[in-house]
């Protein structure tokens, strides 16, 4: 800024020099009916379509990355976990089709958001229009709009489509953070579930063991600078329509966008250099704490004892943390309730108990079946065709001729 109230960077004056270039004198009846405002908020809502189309397909370019790592891991099974503590022996696959849906589901939202985009809010005149007989519909169908915000008043400064977009952008980075600390959580030194290509790690100087998920943390960073954006929008917007500082920090949408667009390309680089370590899984899966559930529910049906006395019996055993002799101990603690109890009936069935059978056996619809899982993979993929169709008629609709 400078004494003469000139902003090198501002749409309005820079439109002004080309318009002087190109028009000469008739360039200065343009601005019959339009407000500097006008300018730039039409300039603002063109440039933060174009990238939001752009996200568009790298968010389901994103999810298609992971369904194909999902299809290569359908059979790959590891200790599916809550509060970061191992819980019951799931599908990788199942897993992994976790974060597929959330991701879709808010992909669906941004494209509502564009259509709001679309609306076109200039060519207003001043808050309540002009006398000038300005063809708000011409223009619009000419800079590729699919319609106006009638309310001259309202088309001023439409926040709520502005903050939408960028608040569906948060939205769903919440669920790519999600899997961001999951991949870090499996990468760790504890747990060894995942490998993650030397381009994406930095050994630690003074500790040689360790070897630090650089691209992970650092996207973790990218995704805290976009939410502090978003705070940005919310508290600027809370004076009254058409203050300068309501629209301050929004011009900077289309940059975050941007960035929102290259932290996707690292990300979708990241998990196609991931290593599984099956071994490593399967091996953690297969400890029979992990059963305790499933072992409580075969007791239930077997005895038809009231599920939580048999829920106490087997925490107790399982808290013992005494594997080889678990038997034993189940055997005890079961006769001390109750000494008609079929023992070996019961041991019986709890040594068939592993994790292929305990999947096999899921019945609940969006399960961690194989069949299930089979039938989510699918509805995902049709999505995510569905998705690229879309796409490229949007991209069609927006070629200037």
């Amino acid at each position: 800024y400078n004494p003469k109230n000139y902003i090198p960077d501002d749409i309005y004056q820079n439109r002004n020099f080309i318009l002087d270039k190109k028009l000469k004198y008739d360039y200065k009846y343009i601005h019959i009916g339009r407000a500097r405002r006008d300018v730039i908020n039409t300039a603002l809502s063109l440039s933060t379509r174009d990238k939001l189309i752009q996200l568009i397909k790298v968010i389901n370019d994103f999810s298609s990355q992971i369904l194909k790592t999902t299809k290569l891991q359908r059979k790959t099974i590891f200790p599916d976990f809550t509060y970061n503590q191992k819980a019951q022996p799931n599908y990788l696959s199942h897993y992994l089709l976790s974060f597929i849906f959330p991701q879709l589901r808010v992909l669906n939202n941004l494209r509502g958001s564009l259509d709001k985009c679309l609306l076109y809010h200039g060519s207003i005149g001043a808050l309540n229009g002009t006398s000038i007989n300005i063809d708000r519909k011409m223009i619009a169908k000419n800079l590729k709009f699919k319609g106006l915000i009638i309310n001259t008043r309202d088309a001023m400064w439409p926040i709520d489509i502005y903050l939408e977009i960028s608040s569906g952008i948060i939205n769903y980075l919440v669920v790519v953070e999600r899997l961001i600390n999951d991949l870090i959580f499996f990468n760790s030194y504890n747990n060894s579930y995942i490998t993650l290509d030397k381009n994406d790690v930095r050994d630690s100087v003074i500790m040689p063991q360790k070897k630090n998920p650089f691209t992970l943390n650092m996207s973790k960073a990218c995704i805290r600078e976009l939410i502090s954006f978003n705070s940005l929008i919310i508290s600027s917007n809370l004076s009254q329509t058409g203050q300068v500082e309501s629209r301050t920090h929004i011009y900077s949408l289309p940059k975050k966008i941007e960035l929102t667009i290259s932290l996707l390309d690292s990300l979708m680089q990241t998990i196609k250099g991931i290593k599984f370590q099956k071994k490593n899984m399967q091996d953690d899966a297969n400890d029979i704490c992990l059963y305790s559930t499933e072992i409580t529910d075969k007791i239930t049906k077997i005895t038809k004892l009231p599920n939580r006395d048999i829920y106490n019996i087997v925490k107790k055993v399982i808290n013992k943390n005494d594997k080889i002799n678990f038997d034993k101990i189940l055997t005890r603690e079961l006769k001390k309730y109750n000494n008609k109890i079929e023992i070996h009936k019961i041991l019986l069935q709890i040594r068939k108990i592993n994790s292929e059978e305990i999947l096999l056996n899921r019945k609940t619809l969006g399960g961690g079946s194989l069949k299930s899982i089979d039938s989510m993979i699918k509805k995902c993929s049709d999505e995510i065709k569905n998705n690229n169709q879309i796409y490229l008629k949007l991209k069609k609709f927006l070629t200037y001729r």
